[in-house]
């Protein structure tokens, strides 16, 4: 009798541990994964070309570089026309999407300055040297 208390106890704790990793595990994915699409907001209008431009510009440009080209505006359109459905979302989807928009944000913001740090390690030496001989 005391065997199968202590076994049910047993089973009631993995079970409880096994739901809080779970939780734990889909908790810090949706935080650390990136989002599968990027933002429409971020991305800066460029001024319409004139007809004569374009055409000069894709005179000098090779099949693959038009292909990818094409390829890279049919991929802004759609994330385009996915934006604009998820600014339409109502309810907890709406919410949702706008925190992980703005965490999205957030860590692209992060990303950037890591970048702008990684970039001047390389004068950090220099630097160094410039103060050691300035005492």
């Amino acid at each position: 009798m005391h065997n199968q208390l202590e076994e049910k106890q047993v089973r009631t704790m993995k079970r409880y541990f096994f739901n809080c990793f779970l939780y734990l595990s889909f908790l810090l994915a949706v935080l650390v994964l990136p989002p599968a699409t990027g933002s429409a907001e971020g991305k800066p209008e460029t001024p319409p070309a004139q007809p004569g431009q374009a055409a000069s510009l894709m005179a000098g440009l090779s099949d693959e570089q038009v292909r990818q080209m094409l390829i890279a505006e049919l991929q802004s359109d759609a994330m385009e026309d996915q934006y604009s459905q998820q600014q339409k979302m109502v309810g907890p989807a709406g919410i949702f999407n706008r925190l992980l928009n703005k965490f999205s944000g957030e860590h692209d913001d992060n990303e950037e300055q890591l970048s702008k740090l990684w970039s001047g390690i390389s004068q950090v030496v220099p630097d160094l040297h410039k103060v050691f001989l300035t005492l």
